[in-house]
């Protein structure tokens, strides 16, 4: 039998049968082929990594909160924009926005820098900023915390998503989000939280803290809980709410 040269009344039939083969290889790869959707790509999320310049934060010897926040926020900022969302960055590098002239009434430098920040976020039409902080208090105190305005309860959403995937980090002490009074917060006009990464005073975290992986960790975390808010949030807030 000659089953590479078919007879002219099985010619038919043989191309069918082919066919047919084609088709029940390549059909489940044409059907379940994964699509790239730009899902977040109207989406703009400000990350502010917070001091910088002239003002360090929370300083150990050397270590400077400063550095910590910048490094994180850059990492932060890659896996966001691998998600498709529109990213803008506070600072890139060791700067701050404090105001040198003299200032009227009661706003402080510090208020200068921060007003700034929130500009940056305007002017970008920001729908999430997320500041970046590393804590200072007991060498005992440990673990990473998310603060929100108290008034916003799509901040206090977006809080508690970023807070549950830092307590996933293995070894991460187990905080909840919480309500803070900063004038970061308080003062945006879109859904915004500070998250203070961990503790410099203390001894163990302060070395996780300057670890690269620990940093990666940090970010993939933050990253997972804006990315959870952007695709469910708005669906919880039937009416329009800051």
């Amino acid at each position: 039998m000659n089953w590479f040269f078919p007879r002219p009344m099985g010619l038919k039939f043989f191309l069918a049968f082919i066919l047919f083969l084609l088709v029940q290889l390549f059909w489940p790869m044409l059907v379940f082929a994964p699509t790239h959707t730009p899902q977040f790509s109207s989406k703009v999320v400000v990350i502010d990594a917070g001091h910088g310049g002239e003002d360090p934060g929370t300083i150990h010897g050397s270590i400077y909160e400063k550095d910590i926040n910048l490094a994180v926020a850059l990492r932060l900022e890659k896996i966001l924009l691998a998600q498709d969302v529109q990213v803008v960055m506070t600072r890139r590098t060791d700067i701050d926005y404090i105001v040198h002239r003299r200032l009227r009434g009661e706003k402080t430098r510090k208020q200068s820098d921060l007003d700034r920040r929130l500009e940056i976020a305007n002017e970008h039409g920001a729908d999430l900023l997320i500041s970046l902080h590393v804590n200072c208090w007991r060498k005992y105190q440990a673990g990473a915390e998310v603060f929100y305005n108290p008034q916003s309860d799509r901040s206090a959403l977006l809080a508690q998503w970023i807070q549950q995937e830092l307590r996933q980090i293995p070894g991460m002490t187990k905080r909840i989000a919480k309500a803070g009074d900063y004038y970061l917060i308080i003062q945006a006009d879109m859904p915004a939280v500070i998250v203070e990464m961990g503790y410099l005073s203390s001894p163990k975290e302060r070395q996780l803290l300057l670890t690269p992986t620990y940093q990666e960790q940090l970010a993939q975390a933050i990253a997972a809980g804006i990315v959870r808010y952007l695709r469910e949030g708005e669906t919880q807030f039937p009416n329009p709410d800051v």
